[in-house]
């Protein structure tokens, strides 16, 4: 949950209106692609990518929060998407502790964007609508 991030890492101050950014730019593919965001219950999320990639999504866009650095369950999910998925982050998770550095989500995504607050995200969706050849 980005609620529980310390405020430096999940830039607060637009913590209130990230999704609302991301919905708006999101909304003409929501279609045609998923995006999902961190949550408290790795399984919640399991669920919902295998529910995505049923429904015939073309495309993903993730933020592992921090089961990036820790879930084998999420990246064999990943690695088994047949879409393109990108990862995002909020923060440069590459300059905060070691044991951050480390994404074992990373290697099963098309990309990876992180470090730009919430434009970490309209990065990614362009990524994503590069790849899928809307962008």
């Amino acid at each position: 949950d980005l609620s529980q991030c310390r405020p430096e890492h999940r830039e607060g101050r637009y913590l209130d209106s990230l999704v609302e950014t991301a919905a708006e730019f999101f909304e003409p593919y929501a279609d045609r692609w998923v995006l999902l965001a961190p949550g408290n219950h790795e399984g919640a999320i399991l669920d919902r990518l295998a529910q995505a990639t049923r429904s015939g999504v073309q495309g993903v866009l993730i933020n592992p929060g921090g089961l990036a650095h820790t879930s084998v369950s999420l990246r064999d999910a990943v690695a088994a998407v047949p879409v393109p998925v990108i990862e995002v982050h909020l923060s440069n998770t590459l300059a905060r502790e070691p044991f951050r550095r480390e994404h074992m989500t990373a290697a099963a995504c098309s990309g990876i964007v992180a470090g730009l607050g919430r434009v970490s995200y309209l990065a990614g969706l362009f990524a994503l609508g590069t790849l899928l050849g809307d962008g």
